[in-house]
């Protein structure tokens, strides 16, 4: 007689933790009807791993949050066992190793259901190694600045206030470190030598690196551990008992556009065409005459729906300036932005208002592009090799390889500009960067601060589909588009040095891009994407960053 069963992450999802498995073919699934997470890593994780998921998963709230505990001014280890004895002992083995060379407080916590006194007492340890009695994890966490640990979530409840992870690898099969998918703060290690040296690196960094780290803890921490507030609470309770019945979202849909008047028409065509139109419609036009105004004004009038608003003004200064503009006098609750040599299909605002209403939690998403080539796996592989940390993109590989109706969200904090649909909130929170000279890299620029903002909450929705016809009108040439794309690239790395790692990064992706400049070299037969990598290198080295919302 059960008609629906709900799974809740209680603790930690990785392979030691599962509670359930996708059956073989054929036989009755063993799935959930809903499994809600403790937050959206979680969230993610599952839906990259779990295809028979998709649709089923809803971002909850963790309802076990350590309150958030200011750090201590000298540095201090904290040692969490949670799992066994044997691991228990395999930590203190390492711990033991590598004391004399830690040169701070280190304190072991067990867990309360796994006794390890006697394995501690067994040691001889120095007089800076203590093992807590009778003292509440909010006590040790208090006097330490980082967490040791192989399995614990001690770890996740520490880097909500600011604690640094330091994962000690003693070879657990199945694995079963909780800190998943990209945790940027996290220091991994599988020796003692190694352990003294990830301590000594965070006991080496200046102030405005450590917060910078610590701030990336934070972050990942609030995604993981989403903390349950009424919003969440709500979300949680809809998941288990079914959605309400919702007011419709009103849509605003938004194309900034210079020069390109046919282009514009057929865009606005397939616009008109929706089976769910946009209810409003914001063109904001750059260009010198008036032919895209007389183009789109006559297919306007032929169906009186959506309401229109033109705002033509030369004067605007370049795609993200129109997109300032726009997102101040966009009325919807969502707002949708396009580009004006894209072509819609029929149900593209159909999708993105289901997604939005199936996620309430999602606060932006980008649709799918359909008539890009598959890129080679090589291409892919090689992309994300050398894109990492601060540079991560998972959007490459999706467009035009994704195909097929009602298909999960893709987690990302990289959405594409051109079909980018954002909750109003983000708008409000998040200011488009004008002053920094971006125009290729703005839509990363933008989706990453407001990742940052609001946490992982951005998805790519495959079900809102467009065909991207590029438009020659407006592009530069190679050797042009080389020097703007690696000016754009070391800014966006001076916006977010301080990150942890960021310097590397940025050493490394510059080795791909030059790969990159002399394939297109031997391509094109002309030294010109080489001389465009060096200057737009030599451009962003010189560029003094602004105030991005000046």
């Amino acid at each position: 007689g059960v008609r629906r069963i709900v799974g809740y992450q209680h603790s930690s999802v990785t392979p030691r933790h599962l509670a359930f498995e996708q059956p073989d073919a054929g036989t009755a699934s063993a799935l959930p009807d809903q499994v809600i997470t403790v937050g959206a890593v979680t969230a993610a994780w599952l839906g990259e791993r779990a295809p028979a998921l998709a649709g089923r998963v809803a971002i909850g709230a963790s309802l076990r949050r350590a309150r958030d505990i200011p750090a201590p001014a000298e540095h201090g280890l904290l040692v969490a066992i949670s799992s066994s004895r044997d691991e228990a002992l395999a930590l203190l083995r390492v711990l033991l190793a590598a004391a004399p060379g830690l040169r701070l407080p280190v304190i072991v916590r067990s867990h309360p259901t796994i006794p390890a006194e006697d394995l501690f007492a067994g040691f001889a340890w120095p007089a800076n190694v203590r093992l807590s009695r009778g003292t509440s994890l909010a006590d040790d966490l208090a006097a330490t600045t980082l967490v040791a640990y192989s399995s614990s979530t001690v770890a996740l409840e520490g880097m909500l206030g600011g604690r640094l992870p330091v994962f000690v690898d003693i070879g657990d099969v199945p694995p079963a470190d909780p800190l998943i998918g990209n945790c940027p703060a996290k220091l991994s290690t599988s020796s003692a030598a190694e352990l003294v040296a990830a301590v000594a690196l965070v006991q080496s960094l200046g102030a405005a690196q450590l917060e910078a780290r610590r701030d990336a803890a934070r972050r990942y921490a609030e995604s993981y551990l989403r903390e349950p507030d009424r919003e969440a609470m709500a979300e949680i309770v809809e998941a288990i008992a079914g959605p309400p019945q919702r007011a419709p979202l009103r849509l605003s849909a938004v194309i900034p556009t210079k020069n390109r008047a046919e282009d514009l028409e057929r865009a606005v065509a397939s616009i008109l065409a929706q089976s769910r139109p946009p209810d409003e419609l914001l063109i904001v036009d750059q260009s010198a005459g008036e032919e895209p105004r007389r183009r789109v004004g006559a297919l306007a009038r032929r169906t009186g729906k959506p309401a229109l608003v033109y705002v033509h003004d030369p004067s605007i200064s370049g795609l993200v300036h129109a997109k300032q503009v726009a997102a101040r006098k966009a009325t919807g609750d969502i707002v949708c932005f396009l580009e004006d040599d894209e072509v819609l299909e029929p149900d593209y605002f159909h999708a993105i208002e289901q997604g939005f209403h199936a996620h309430p939690a999602m606060l932006g998403c980008s649709g799918l592009v359909t008539n890009l080539p598959p890129l080679p796996a090589g291409y892919v592989r090689l992309f994300h090799l050398f894109h990492r940390g601060i540079f991560r993109d998972a959007r490459v590989g999706v467009h035009g390889h994704v195909r097929g109706a009602d298909l999960a969200l893709i987690p990302s904090d990289c959405l594409s500009g051109g079909l980018s649909c954002w909750r109003r909130a983000v708008l409000e929170a998040v200011p488009f960067d004008v002053a920094n000279g971006f125009h290729m890299l703005e839509d990363i620029d933008f989706s990453t601060r407001a990742a940052a903002r609001f946490g992982a909450r951005f998805f790519i929705n495959p079900n809102a589909r467009l065909e991207h016809r590029m438009s020659p009108v407006n592009r530069d040439v190679l050797g042009a588009r080389q020097r703007r794309k690696l000016r754009e690239f070391v800014i966006f790395y001076k916006k977010r040095s301080a990150q942890p790692g960021a310097g590397l990064q940025l050493g490394w992706l510059l080795v791909g891009l030059v790969l990159e400049a002399a394939t297109q070299c031997v391509r094109a037969r002309s030294l010109s994407p080489l001389g465009g990598y060096f200057m737009g290198i030599a451009d962003g080295a010189r560029w003094k960053l602004r105030d991005e919302a000046a």
